[in-house]
């Protein structure tokens, strides 16, 4: 038999039961032993009612004929028990007789007492009484002797309890235990062979039962592991030749314990062999372009608070040997179920030759841009001619009349004073020319929120004389007041483009009545800006083709094929908008979209 362990099941079993049993032993053994008090109090009762009533029967006798040692015997005859005592008074309050054995009178006001008057009376008439005291001390001594009985008694029974339990628990309840303990410690020992058989009916049978399905099932299910650890040992082959394929790096970031894997290929794009760097989270922070480091903790912050949410950044890396590289850096977070992020996955993309292409690309844009700005200068000093053309001449016309009539000595103040204001209404005109094309070429890299009718009627000021000297009539038509935050100066240089297209399309076309409308319409998200003239339209076997850079239905003379494909530019990279241009029935309608909400920041063009 193995040592007793107090820890152990059988132990706590046998405890529990020996505390339980006691506790029913000591309740029952109590209650036997009130019974018993209670009986036996009652006979000391009853035996003192028996005993006070003979004495009064007795004792019926004149007061005269009391005879005190005929009562003495009569007294110490019927209390032949030491625990009684009496007394027998007169009347008048006079103790005749005292049968007191070891001082019981003097004890008769305890509480261990039992006190019993019986009045003396003659043809009616009290002529006496009888003072009956018994003490409890016999009741007592023999209530201690049951108790030790009960005691001695029950210290058996508890024995005898301990020793069928222990008998009991071992053969039925804690050899089966042991047992299946055995079984379940080769079962997680990886030992399945071993069964072990029950023949018990009970829990414990059913216990064993179950732990037999439960080592089969563990066998069967530990064949399927290997051969899932197998397929999956071959997915991740294939994934690793995928992702090496593709030459991204793969990351991944445990957000709970803030551990990070960073795939060779990842450290190899920053110049690192993967034994370099360590995989954890302060690898990224110190590679990071700091100038770029809040940006993609904001896109990271908010993928991990919206669920779903993919995250995609574009930042730079500093390599090894300290140039930047351009990461392309895309993922996913994961959550729980209980709605937390714990993890985020994803792949870095080496962009730098990209982003070098697109650097190279902008240069040959603003190249482009330069030249179109050119143009538009060449096209502005036109423009200026004509704005010029009559104010010079009023100008010329007063002066010449100054000198004629000083030439001729007929000076006259007040026609002095007429030229002279002619002259200067003429030169404030001119100045508020300059400032107009000046304003036009201000560079303006800032947003302004401006209407986009006053776009259209700063165009109509700056090539109105134009469109008046060949006869082209510009209406401009909108009830829209609504601002737009947008580049105020680019969007005015492509209405002017495109009014300036309009105007040669319609010289070219001869065509009598000419006119341009231009209008503004409100929509929930954006603002449309229509440019319609009557000159004819575009060829639909070219209109695919108008915006493209250097494409021109003009000589190389006239044309640059700039205009156009600078207009898309502005329009769609630097205004976040669209441009289209559809032929109508009597010519073309360039339409311009414009985003209400726009955030695009463009470049200066």
């Amino acid at each position: 038999m193995k040592g007793l362990n107090i820890h152990s099941l059988r132990s706590k079993i046998i405890f529990s039961l020996i505390v339980i049993a006691t506790i029913f032993l000591g309740i029952f053994q109590a209650y036997t032993y009130y019974l018993l008090k209670v009986k036996m109090l009652e006979e000391l009762n009853e035996s003192a009612d028996q005993k006070i009533e003979r004495l009064g029967r007795d004792l019926d006798i004149p007061m005269w004929e009391l005879d005190e040692s005929w009562i003495q015997k009569l007294l110490q005859s019927e209390l032949m028990d030491e625990n009684v005592h009496a007394i027998v008074v007169s009347g008048d309050q006079n103790i005749l007789v005292s049968v007191d054995r070891d001082n019981g009178v003097k004890k008769h006001k305890e509480e261990n007492t039992i006190v019993r008057i019986q009045p003396i009376l003659h043809d009616g008439v009290k002529i006496g009484a009888i003072n009956l005291y018994l003490t409890k001390e016999l009741m007592e001594k023999k209530l201690l002797d049951e108790l030790i009985d009960i005691v001695v008694f029950t210290l058996f029974e508890i024995i005898a309890i301990i020793l069928f339990l222990w008998i009991s628990l071992r053969r039925v309840v804690i050899q089966p235990l042991e047992a299946l303990i055995e079984s379940t410690q080769r079962i997680a020992n990886g030992d399945y062979t071993h069964k072990e058989e029950m023949i018990n009916k009970d829990e414990i049978g059913a216990l064993s039962i179950s732990i037999y399905q439960m080592q089969n099932k563990i066998q069967t299910r530990e064949s399927e592991i290997l051969l899932k650890q197998e397929e999956l040992e071959n997915l991740k082959e294939r994934l690793e030749y995928a992702v090496n394929g593709t030459g991204d790096g793969l990351w991944d970031w445990n957000l709970e314990t803030n551990e990070c894997y960073f795939s060779p290929r990842w450290k190899s794009m920053l110049g690192y062999e993967d034994s370099e760097l360590p995989n954890e989270i302060e690898t990224w922070e110190k590679r990071i372009y700091p100038p770029d480091l809040e940006k993609v903790e904001q896109d990271v912050v908010l993928s991990q608070q919206r669920p779903g949410l993919f995250y995609e950044n574009i930042h730079r890396m500093i390599h090894k040997d300290g140039h930047l590289v351009w990461m392309l850096d895309r993922g996913q977070t994961l959550f729980n179920t209980e709605g937390k992020a714990v993890r985020m996955v994803g792949f870095d993309t080496d962009i730098t030759k990209q982003k070098q292409l697109e650097h190279e690309l902008l240069e040959q844009e603003q190249m482009m841009i330069a030249q179109s700005r050119q143009v538009a200068m060449g096209e502005m000093i036109g423009m200026i001619a004509h704005q010029w053309r009559q104010p010079i001449t009023v100008i010329a016309m007063g002066a010449n009349n100054i000198l004629a009539d000083i030439a001729l000595e007929d000076v006259s103040i007040e026609r002095f004073a007429k030229e002279a204001e002619d002259i200067l209404k003429q030169t404030e005109y001119l100045s508020k020319t300059i400032d107009d094309f000046r304003n036009f070429f201000r560079p303006n890299k800032e947003k302004d929120e401006i209407k986009a009718v006053d776009v259209l009627f700063e165009a109509k000021q700056i090539m109105g004389k134009s469109f008046e000297h060949h006869n082209i009539e510009l209406s401009i038509v909108s009830d829209e007041n609504e601002m737009i935050y947008t580049y105020s100066r680019e969007l005015l240089q492509v209405v002017l483009n495109l009014l300036k297209n309009s105007k040669e399309a319609l010289e070219t076309s001869e065509t009598e009545n000419a006119y341009i409308n231009a209008s503004v319409e409100s929509l929930d998200n954006a603002i449309i800006i229509r440019i319609c003239d009557n000159g004819g339209g575009i060829d639909a076997s070219i209109m695919d083709r108008i915006f493209e850079p250097y494409f021109s239905t003009k000589d190389k003379k006239t044309g640059t094929g700039l205009g156009l494909y600078m207009s898309k530019t502005i329009i769609e990279k630097h205004l976040n908008g669209s441009i289209t241009a559809i032929n109508t029935d009597d010519g073309v309608c360039f339409i311009i979209t414009i985003s209400k909400e726009s955030t695009a920041k463009g470049e200066d063009v």
